[in-house]
């Protein structure tokens, strides 16, 4: 099957209320029907790496995990404070996936963290969206537009993180 297919395919499963709990891979037997298989678990991981030139001040990832019916896609960006001039709520923080889904990470947090022996402070942007058995996404923190972001089950798809509109940190998913 071609990675084109697969991400079709993978597609029809999670919008399907009646495919994604039956899902089988490697060996297991299915969510559903009472027929003591192990339910299905899908995780795919991208670490967000620092692009530019000068690579940009800033960290990220994002992750997709689909366990028997429940799916859920969350990405994170920390980007020191130190980088705006003004409130980092004012910037707009977006994930654009080669699958051609976009998703905006609103301003979530400050927090402060310990980089090297020293304290750090990042602003924190996130989107959260979860899916039940196929059904309409819900979007708990940021927004993926009308549809729940579908990825190539065996990896190899990309994200790209933007701060308005300049490219900052990329990563490649990975099966984990």
């Amino acid at each position: 099957m071609t990675s084109r297919a697969m991400v079709i395919a993978f597609s029809f499963l999670l919008a399907s209320p009646l495919a994604l709990p039956n899902l089988s891979l490697a060996g297991g037997k299915g969510g559903g029907g009472g027929g003591g298989g192990s339910q299905t678990r899908i995780r795919l991981e991208a670490d967000l790496n620092p692009v530019g030139s000068p690579p940009a001040n800033a960290e990220g990832s994002a992750k997709l995990e689909i366990k028997g019916g429940k799916a859920q896609f969350e990405a994170t960006v920390e980007i020191p404070v130190d980088n705006f001039i003004d409130d980092p709520a004012n910037h707009n923080v977006a994930l654009n996936l080669s699958t051609g889904i976009t998703c905006m990470l609103p301003f979530d947090e400050i927090e402060q963290e310990l980089e090297h022996g020293v304290i750090v402070t990042v602003a924190e942007f996130k989107v959260v969206i979860q899916q039940t058995n196929g059904g309409l996404p819900f979007n708990k923190k940021g927004t993926c537009g009308a549809t729940f972001p579908t990825l190539n089950p065996i990896g190899g798809d990309t994200a790209t993180a933007t701060l308005d509109g300049t490219d900052i940190l990329t990563g490649t998913f990975q099966v984990h």
